[in-house]
């Protein structure tokens, strides 16, 4: 079992429908989530209480964050082979970065992935075909879409690969 911290971002109902039905279509992972941004990656190296201690004061002590997702890219999927569509945000990626960025530090520092390049992203397409994730994200470009959401809390959960469950959500400060 790996631990995880992931923000369920606040969206219109409107965007929340149009990224859920995109998701539906595109993305096989559909039904093991909702859309969220994923601050620190499936970990087994820190001790569940260590990691709870260590995420929850950095959490409630960063401001919610504002973001707008304007732009869809293609990310290839390293370490199990196929590709990844991301929405991306314009407004609130650095805000995003920095809460990562805090978040890998003390007991998580030897958990960061320094041969991956963390950008910050609610993955809404995945498929083993570059050409066909491509198109896609030229399509949604296409569309001049426009996501606003604020993130206002984290949840720290365990993952086993098949399912997320929930053990604290943490509030940003407010």
């Amino acid at each position: 079992m790996s631990l995880i911290a992931i923000s369920y971002p606040e969206l219109e109902p409107d965007d929340m429908d149009w990224i859920q039905r995109f998701r539906y279509e595109q993305d096989s992972n559909y039904s093991l989530l909702g859309p969220h941004f994923t601050l620190v990656f499936p970990t087994d190296t820190v001790e569940r209480d260590k990691f709870i201690d260590h995420v929850r004061p950095i959490v409630q002590q960063r401001p919610v964050i504002s973001f707008v997702n304007r732009c869809a890219t293609v990310v290839p999927y390293r370490d199990k082979g196929g590709w990844h569509i991301f929405l991306v945000p314009d407004e609130g990626f650095s805000e995003i970065v920095k809460l990562h960025d805090r978040l890998y530090t003390r007991c998580l520092v030897g958990s960061l992935r320094m041969d991956l390049n963390f950008i910050p992203h609610m993955t809404v397409g995945f498929n083993d075909s570059a050409e066909k994730c491509k198109a896609l994200a030229d399509e949604l470009n296409a569309m001049d879409f426009q996501i606003a959401g604020r993130l206002t809390s984290v949840d720290i959960a365990d993952y086993d690969g098949c399912r997320v469950e929930s053990i604290e959500r943490v509030t940003l400060n407010r």
